[in-house]
């Protein structure tokens, strides 16, 4: 059924973003533009709405990536996540709801500000902030242990002075770009996975 674009843009904000969606539903749709109106407009529009209403939009092209192989499609959509900023986003959250001030800038944003801002010792902070990560994403059993402990490194780097190189690490096992999982050796439990375990985990950590 052929409809205007802009028409159909407002049934997928209204009707599957804003609801559907947000409400833990899934939706493959397609769109065939017609007459006057390009792809690149309509990609353009379908990331701006994304952004408004608070989700992630990745682009992924078949003529570029190999869109039926799981690991090909994971990864290049990975490429395109800030992995390290949700990490920042999901840490200072859970500061927040435990009463925590947060310093003004992500720039002033560590351990050692942290503790000093809200009068607290910088150890007893750093356990309570593990404390709070076990709970929140190590004992969540819906996501595989290499996810898990990959997300508690990257969301524990965000409270150090100078980012650890373990990050670059962790970023490239996620994106497919690793070139020897040896190098993640001293975490174990960190290691190759399987194509499901990444669809489910990608959806479940909190991007968005």
């Amino acid at each position: 059924m052929a409809i205007p674009f802009q028409e159909w843009l407002d049934i997928v904000r209204r009707e599957y973003l804003q609801e559907f969606i947000r409400l833990g539903g899934a939706a493959v749709k397609f769109l065939i533009p017609l007459g006057n109106q390009k792809y690149d407009r309509c990609r353009k529009e379908l990331r701006r709405v994304a952004d408004e209403e608070g989700f992630l939009f990745a682009l992924v092209d078949a003529a570029t990536t190999k869109i039926h192989m799981m690991d090909r499609l994971f990864h290049e959509v990975a490429r395109q996540v800030s992995w390290e900023d949700y990490a920042y986003k999901f840490l200072i959250e859970i500061a927040k709801e435990n009463g925590y001030k947060i310093p003004p800038s992500r720039s002033e944003f560590n351990l050692q500000t942290l503790a000093t801002l809200n009068n607290v010792e910088a150890i007893i902070l750093k356990l309570d902030i593990r404390q709070w990560l076990t709970k929140r994403i190590y004992k969540d059993f819906k996501m595989s242990q290499e996810f898990r402990i990959a997300m508690m490194q990257l969301c524990l780097a965000e409270l150090e002075p100078q980012r650890p190189i373990l990050c670059d690490y962790i970023i490239e096992w996620l994106t497919g770009e690793l070139r020897a999982i040896s190098i993640l050796k001293e975490h174990k439990s960190i290691k190759r996975w399987g194509d499901i375990t990444r669809a489910i985990c990608f959806c479940r950590w909190p991007i968005g």
